[in-house]
């Protein structure tokens, strides 16, 4: 893990054997989400999902469907569009991160 990648994740220690996720928030000037994760090194291979969802729950696009990720850092980036290639609205989204039995979600907020 590189220490860039480390510090996004709090104390700058990463723990080989858990995951991770967080997003690293857009640039004001640029809509883009930047989405970061860790897959153990014991989960190397596990199905993933990477979801984005509006604040009602409806999803939004999917980023990552059913991937088997390699163990180590990974950093997924979303342009700020839906499913069909629109640009959505400035706001607060929802990403959920699935992997195996493993849930965790992150807020992200878009701006134009």
């Amino acid at each position: 893990t590189t220490p860039a990648l480390a510090a996004k994740f709090g104390n700058g220690t990463l723990d080989p054997d858990q995951f991770y996720f967080t997003n690293s928030g857009p640039n004001p000037a640029n809509p883009v989400a930047k989405f970061l994760f860790v897959v153990p090194r014991n989960a190397a291979n596990t199905t993933a999902r990477l979801n984005v969802y509006d604040v009602t729950g409806r999803l939004v696009r999917t980023l990552v469907d059913g991937t088997a990720m390699a163990a180590g850092p990974h950093t997924m980036l979303w342009d700020g569009k839906d499913t069909a290639g629109r640009t959505v609205a400035s706001g607060t989204y929802f990403a959920r991160m699935e992997a195996g039995s493993w849930k965790q979600d992150a807020r992200v907020t878009i701006l134009k």
